[in-house]
């Protein structure tokens, strides 16, 4: 795992309580509250700077993964 999707899994883990052991692996598949994800997103904001409108106006439901969102930051950075 790169250090941008070792960083998203463990802000998932710590916002939600869910593990999201594969990088492939779709979030919102689980049982996770909107509440909850977006505390991820602003983790993400503090962090990496990029907007959660870039994140969230640039994935698709379906592919809500560790992978996808480590993508889009590192091309934000």
């Amino acid at each position: 795992m790169s250090e941008i999707e070792q960083f998203l899994q463990n802000s998932i883990e710590k916002n939600t309580g869910i593990l999201i052991e594969e990088a492939n692996d779709n979030i919102l598949e689980r049982e996770v509250s909107p509440l909850d994800l977006l505390y991820v997103i602003i983790d993400i904001e503090k962090n990496y700077r990029v907007p959660a409108k870039e994140i969230l106006n640039n994935i698709t439901p379906d592919s809500f993964t560790i992978k996808q969102i480590s993508m889009m930051i590192a091309k934000g950075n």
